[in-house]
């Protein structure tokens, strides 16, 4: 009975495969993604899918996610992850922007020489994937062709461009390799006709050069973003350090970032007994979105090295965080090496909030917060400690029911602080 209540259930699981449409099944991907690799979760949801003639897949720089449906049917769901992992790095590696007049199919491959190898360090499934059997990677590059690119995740697609391009004049085999490889297509901007390229500098309102530049800065900072995530949630890709040593001296609006962060953590929950007012325009039926409560303490450094400038800059950031989300209760905790002031947030005491003055003077210490918090505010979910990174701190383990934010001022030292995700004011 057993053997046939199983068969009945692989039966049925298939039945219900076969019944998700190409476009279910990488929205279901996407979501897979986001329980196993935060940063390339982060990536992925620029994507947006778009059915349409291509042999396989595609990417262009407005993030479309063009795909062929009988393609995606034939896939396992390990491999449209990974398709998709693929096609969002040609993005965030600045690949359609950079291109030039380079042959473009000996580009396509030197781009997909890097995207795969992070891949392969970043996912188990790689060995047994379309990716390494359809597509190219360093192991068939040498197998099939003798050609070795020593250190490749460490070059750049224009180091490996010319490192191929010598092989494309000389070796007859490679070149006929080269001009039938046709894994995916890639929609760089320097591939657009004349006509499209004066569409996007009218959009943008500069020259053609200039709007690549603009495109990168976006690109850049929608990257940056996905690292510190992924940073927050303990898991930090391999192969892109390089790129991340350049991309950090980018720097990021700190009060975008704490706002991005405390959105995140908000819990949600569904209800259908009232449907969403967007599905209803579209004819679906889908259930609203409630937000509950989420109780915040913002602590807030008291000690000498912190300024009066830094300490008023503190406070407005944690007004605006209050009148920003109506669902968050804040408590304001001051201290140098223990509590000073205890404040709520509500419109009376805002006042109080801004006229708080520097009077520790002495040394600072974080040590007291464990206890603290558990004996007034157990039901603390999320910490937010504006400091200078001077100061003693507790175990990670005491708090690790607690997501926690350091903002560091301008002048301070983050390096210090031990765990939890760190924001600098700038």
């Amino acid at each position: 009975m057993r053997k046939n209540m199983n068969s009945f259930q692989d039966s049925k699981n298939t039945y219900c495969e076969n019944m998700l449409s190409a476009e279910d099944r990488i929205i279901r991907a996407k979501i897979s993604l986001q329980k196993t690799n935060p940063f390339f979760a982060y990536l992925v949801l620029h994507l947006k899918q778009k059915e349409n003639g291509v042999q396989s897949m595609g990417i262009d720089i407005n993030g479309n996610l063009h795909y062929n449906k009988e393609f995606v049917d034939a896939l396992s769901d390990d491999d449209i992850i990974l398709c998709l992992v693929h096609e969002i790095l040609h993005i965030f590696l600045m690949h359609l922007l950079r291109r030039g007049n380079r042959n473009k199919t000996l580009w396509n491959i030197s781009t997909d020489l890097i995207t795969n190898k992070i891949i392969e360090l970043n996912f188990r499934t790689f060995d047994n994937s379309i990716i390494k059997k359809g597509g190219l990677t360093e192991e068939n590059l040498n197998t099939n062709f003798n050609i070795e690119i020593p250190n490749l995740e460490n070059k750049t697609a224009e180091e490996i461009y010319e490192i191929l391009k010598d092989y494309y004049e000389k070796r007859r085999d490679f070149k006929e390799f080269v001009d039938k490889y046709s894994f995916d297509v890639h929609y760089d901007l320097d591939s657009l006709t004349e006509e499209e390229k004066r569409k996007l500098e009218q959009k943008y309102g500069k020259s053609f050069e200039e709007v690549k530049k603009e495109i990168e800065k976006e690109i850049r900072k929608e990257l940056v973003e996905a690292y510190q995530f992924s940073k927050l949630k303990g898991i930090k890709p391999l192969g892109l350090e390089r790129f991340f040593d350049k991309l950090l001296d980018f720097k990021l609006n700190w009060k975008d970032l704490l706002h991005k962060y405390i959105t995140q953590e908000i819990p949600y929950d569904y209800s259908w007994k009232k449907p969403s007012k967007k599905s209803i325009t579209t004819g679906i039926y889908l259930p609203t979105s409630i937000k509950e409560n989420l109780n915040v303490v913002c602590v807030v450094d008291l000690s000498g090295s912190i300024a009066q400038k830094e300490l008023n800059e503190f406070m407005s950031e944690i007004i605006n965080i209050a009148k920003s989300f109506n669902n968050i209760n804040i408590t304001v905790l001051t201290h140098d090496v223990e509590v000073q002031d205890v404040i709520e947030i509500n419109n009376g005491n805002i006042d109080r909030l801004m006229n708080i003055k520097i009077h520790g003077f002495g040394g600072t210490s974080h040590l007291w917060l464990p206890k603290y918090l558990r004996e007034n505010f157990p039901n603390t979910k999320l910490l937010i400690c504006f400091t200078d990174g001077y100061s003693e701190f507790p175990e990670e383990e005491e708090l690790r029911n607690i997501k926690t934010i350091w903002v560091v001022s301008k002048n301070g030292n983050p390096e210090q602080i031990p765990f939890g995700y760190k924001i600098r004011l700038e």
